[in-house]
């Protein structure tokens, strides 16, 4: 747990950690004559929902700790009491499991004789939490955002690997050490697999970082804590919450029923390459959002080239093969007889020629992707403008979804072999984007300095789609999918007394050709219109579609490129 090097008075509360409900309902049980167990000079630093936390003195080892004391409500039975005591002992024991040096570290566990109320014993981090980040310096810069969300990633990508779910990740539970180190606390409270101490139906969590299975008190497991993780990315890139509401109630039908604003919509400061990142963080789906940890720390190193700490269990594999290689090259050189040293200082000319080789190409990619790239884009851009010469949406297709790559060309120009796939990833699925040897080779070529081949092949420019929809409705719903997938589910009402109206709407989609498809929804869901069309979107321009559904016309819809 947190806290500041400089004591505060005893009994002094920070702020930060209050939360609603506060200890009202719950038994007092204060601790009995300053300490707990063996710990000494308790300070009380935060308190919140599950308990009450403290910082304390370890006099056997000698350091400070953070002492979490969870509150039991005093209206439970003796024998409910009880087995609440003893399910909190054993998931606080599996959590003490964890040791990755982005979670707070679990030293001990117990209960109090005194007042019967178990606690966990943490690590004491110096230091200040995520909360207070974001509400002193929010927008963060975008290196430091992402380095932030690697680390959180890695640290649930551990747990969740060892079956453990978090269940409530929010900014107050990430600290931030004085040393710039990110470390996740309150994985005490977590759920375990066959658990009920938090079970699915219980309201465990913060509201605004809840994923919508875990409001409908669904099954959780631990892709709705890297929902909660996209949330916290929105909240450090542009300084709001993508479920801003001024009630907890409209808070709740935002996360469960709305789509999320673009985060470079919010704020245009934040690169458009966040966009599918986020919608898919924040998707309402769990089939629809990252999967693992690793496979969202993949799309964010793909962006960033930046890398997270090491697993400790990767750092220790490490550790015990390369002893083993060392010993196995002296080995081999010792076998190996002299060489003439003229066939040496040859490999060494050979190998300078092709480093020198190398640099030229790198430069030359270089130079076509600064202003010479952009020339050749804009001339490319000219030849392929969609009807009528205008631009955005550049080679339209109409009436049907494009055909596999490689198999005819869009009108206006070639087909699409070799363009990215939707979302970013290289044509062939998803499986280069999560291989485990792509991923570290990034890593490697970021922690090495050498950024630039690896952020060559791991671009993918982002272009804007204007959906402009002309309705005869007094409310509905539209819906736009892209490559059968849906990216956005707007409801709509017409102005006061009139039946028909307009809504405009702007996405941000992966740049290159994609098959989109437009739905217009009654009221109670009801299809009223429906049309495909297909295109090949360029980065860094709006394209616009023109949707209009036809008032009389059964399920009618027609759509046009402006």
């Amino acid at each position: 747990m947190f806290g500041k090097k400089k004591r505060r008075s005893r009994g002094a509360s920070s702020a930060s950690e209050t939360s609603a409900p506060g200890a009202g309902g719950f038994a007092a049980g204060a601790p009995v004559d300053g300490r707990i167990g063996r710990y000494t000079d308790l300070e009380q630093i935060g308190q919140g929902g599950m308990g009450t936390v403290y910082r304390a003195h370890d006099p056997v080892i000698g350091r400070d700790v953070a002492i979490k004391v969870i509150s039991i409500r005093d209206d439970l039975a003796e024998e409910e009491a009880t087995q609440y005591r003893e399910r909190f002992l054993r998931e606080a024991q599996a959590a003490g499991a964890l040791l990755h040096p982005q979670i707070v570290a679990v030293h001990d566990i117990g209960m109090d004789p005194a007042t019967r109320r178990p606690y966990i014993v943490m690590e004491h981090v110096a230091g200040q939490d995520l909360k207070k980040v974001i509400r002193s310096r929010a927008p963060l810069p975008k290196e430091e955002a992402v380095r932030i969300t690697l680390q959180i990633a890695s640290a649930l990508d551990y747990a969740h690997r060892r079956g453990i779910v978090h269940r409530d990740v929010k900014p107050a539970n990430v600290l931030l050490s004085e040393g710039g180190q990110v470390k996740i606390t309150d994985f005490g409270v977590a759920r375990l697999p066959g658990s009920d101490l938090t079970r699915s139906d219980q309201f465990v969590g913060s509201p605004g970082f809840m994923s919508p299975e875990q409001l409908k008190g669904a099954a959780v497991d631990g892709r709705s804590d890297l929902f909660a993780l996209g949330v916290i990315l929105y909240q450090l890139l542009t300084g709001k919450s993508p479920f801003d509401g001024e009630s907890v109630s409209e808070v709740l039908y935002k996360i469960t029923t709305q789509p999320v604003e673009p985060p470079s919509e919010v704020l245009p400061d934040v690169s458009p390459d966040f966009d599918p990142i986020l919608e898919k963080a924040l998707c309402k789906d769990p089939a629809g959002r990252y999967q693992t940890g690793k496979e969202m720390m993949a799309a964010l190193v793909r962006h960033s080239g930046e890398a997270p700490e090491d697993a400790p269990e990767e750092r220790n594999e490490r550790a015990a093969v390369a002893p083993a290689a060392a010993a196995r090259s002296r080995s081999r050189a010792a076998r190996r007889p002299a060489r003439n040293t003229t066939w040496k200082s040859l490999g060494a000319l050979v190998a300078a020629l092709v480093l020198a080789l190398v640099g030229i190409n790198w430069a030359i990619h270089a130079l076509f992707r600064g202003p010479l790239g952009k020339m050749a884009g804009e001339a490319g851009a000219s030849r392929g403008r969609g009807p009528g010469g205008a631009p955005g949406s550049l080679a339209v297709v109409g009436g049907a979804f494009p055909a596999p790559a490689g198999r005819g060309p869009a009108a206006g120009g070639r087909g699409a072999r070799g363009a990215a796939a939707p979302g970013g990833l290289p044509r062939g699925g998803a499986k280069g984007a999560t291989d485990p040897k792509q991923i570290a080779r990034v890593l490697a070529t970021s922690r090495s300095g050498r950024a630039g081949a690896g952020a060559l092949a791991l671009d993918h420019p982002t272009a804007r789609l204007r959906v402009e929809l002309e309705h005869h409705l007094a409310s509905g719903r539209l819906v736009v999918l892209v490559d059968g997938r849906t990216v956005l589910s707007k409801p709509f009402d017409a102005p006061k007394g009139k039946k028909s109206g307009t809504l405009s709407h702007v996405l941000s989609v992966p740049a290159g050709r994609h098959g989109l498809e437009v739905r217009v929804l009654g009221d109670k869901g009801d299809l009223r219109g429906k049309s495909k069309i297909s295109a090949v979107l360029s980065r860094d321009q709006v394209a616009v579609l023109k949707a209009e559904q036809k008032a009389k016309a059964s399920k009618g819809l027609t759509l046009e490129w402006e």
